[in-house]
């Protein structure tokens, strides 16, 4: 799993389409 602290919303995005969606 990737954490970045300077992007929380990226981290909430893994975490609820369990994709990484957030990265892009």
């Amino acid at each position: 799993m990737l954490c970045s602290p300077s992007k929380p919303w990226l981290f909430l995005e893994i975490e609820t389409d369990g994709g990484i969606t957030g990265w892009g």
